[in-house]
């Protein structure tokens, strides 16, 4: 479906079977039980091939997603980026994979065919694991939680400083 001028889309990415990796898809599950007004929740293996498609038309996307962790990002740790302050460093900044790609390669076709919103902002999570099979490690885990967290609030902030400026 998509998404509706006042509407915010979340997309959390990742893919289920390699540990850490599954961080941003358990965002989004958990986002999607809380029932946040006018956001829609999507949980994607491919970000490539999906984001395009659902951020049409949104005011807001916010792209939730494990980062290979480094000196920047520690295993566990956490940060919100602006991707349209940030841009070229984001790219410059990740650590060539299949995954990144797609999540950089989305975003970039999005911009390039018009539907990418005027604020985008990446909650990247430092993962210590992307083992095959493995389940998401306990400081990634606390890390999630403390994702959803700052999402749920980071919407809500962001509806209210909008209404106000529909309303001035």
């Amino acid at each position: 479906m998509i998404a509706t001028r006042n509407e915010i889309v979340i997309v959390g990415c990742g893919r289920w079977l390699y540990g850490d990796d599954q961080a941003g898809l358990v965002a989004a599950e958990s986002l999607l039980g809380m029932r946040l007004p006018d956001v829609r929740i999507y949980a994607t293996e491919s970000p490539a091939a999906d984001i395009a498609l659902i951020a049409a038309d949104a005011r807001m996307l916010i792209v939730i997603d494990a980062a290979r962790a480094g000196a920047g990002l520690p295993a566990g740790d956490w940060r919100r980026i602006d991707y349209h302050q940030n841009r070229p460093r984001f790219f410059e900044a990740r650590t060539p994979s299949a995954h990144t790609l797609s999540v950089a390669t989305a975003l970039e076709v999005a911009d390039s065919i018009g539907s990418l919103p005027a604020e985008v902002w990446i909650y990247a999570i430092g993962a210590a694991s992307a083992e095959a099979g493995a389940k998401v490690s306990p400081l990634v885990a606390r890390a999630v939680q403390d994702v959803i967290s700052a999402v749920r609030r980071d919407v809500i902030v962001w509806h209210q400083k909008h209404a106000e400026l529909s309303h001035a």
